[in-house]
C-alpha cells in the first residue's frame, strides 16, 4: 500500500504494539496470536528467502522476519521488520526487547539500504 500518513509517536507506538503482543496502554487491540502469526514464516518450504536484497529474511503475515541474523547484518533472529517506499522503517526485536523507527524522505532503494543498515550497526554494537 501507500499513502499512508502518520506522526513518529505513532508509528512508534504502533511497533511497540506489535512488541508488547497486541497490549497497548493496558488494551488488548490483537490476539497473542494474531501477533504470532504476523512474525511467523508464511512462505513455502521451497522458497529460502525474500529475495537478494534482503538475504536470510523470509515473510510473515504483513513483515520480513529476520532468520539468519548474519546474513542481515545483525538484527536478532526473529526480529521483523518493515519499510515504506518513501522511507520510514521500522523493526522489532523480541529478544532484545526494543523497537526501531526510522524516517527518511528518500526513494532510492540502495541508499535506503545502506541506511538501514547503518542503523543496524549502530543499535546492535
Amino acid at each position: 500500500g501507500g499513502g499512508l500518513t502518520s506522526t513518529a509517536a505513532d508509528y512508534l507506538q504502533f511497533v511497540q504494539m506489535h512488541l508488547n503482543k497486541g497490549m497497548h496502554n493496558g488494551e488488548r487491540l490483537l490476539s497473542p496470536e494474531a501477533i504470532e502469526l504476523m512474525r511467523t514464516n508464511q512462505l513455502p518450504a521451497a522458497v529460502k528467502n525474500i529475495g537478494g536484497l534482503y538475504p536470510g529474511n523470509v515473510f510473515g503475515l504483513d513483515f520480513a522476519i529476520v532468520e539468519n541474523p548474519e546474513a542481515f547484518q545483525g538484527a536478532s533472529q526473529g526480529t521483523h521488520w518493515w519499510w515504506g517506499i518513501a522511507g520510514s522503517w521500522f523493526w522489532i526485536d523480541p529478544v532484545e526487547n526494543l523497537v526501531f523507527i526510522g524516517m527518511i524522505q528518500n526513494d532510492d532503494i540502495l541508499y535506503s539500504l545502506q541506511t538501514h543498515a547503518a542503523a543496524r550497526a549502530a543499535i546492535y554494537q
